[in-house]
């Protein structure tokens, strides 16, 4: 994705936040249905590479949240036994 892209979608995104916040409720709607319509364009278009990104991201990520959930899980364990014993 080059600069002029990544502007371009700055500039929208900053356009649609003053519009949203200081337009009509008739202009906020359509606002939503284009930017519906957008994300389910760019998904469409992108979706392998969307889909990919996720796993990545869970792959990534899951190792560090189970690991995280299993202290939590055995600290709480450690904390009830504590307390009833």
């Amino acid at each position: 994705m080059s600069w002029e892209q990544v502007f371009f979608i700055l500039g929208l995104a900053a356009a649609a936040v003053v519009l949203s916040r200081h337009a009509s409720a008739a202009v906020k709607h359509w606002l939503g249905l284009a930017g519906a319509l957008l994300l389910a364009a760019a998904v469409l278009r992108h979706g392998p590479e969307a889909v990919a990104l996720l796993k990545h991201i869970a792959d990534t990520v899951w190792p560090v949240l189970a690991k995280a959930a299993a202290r939590g899980a055995e600290a709480f364990a450690q904390f009830m036994h504590s307390v009833l014993h």
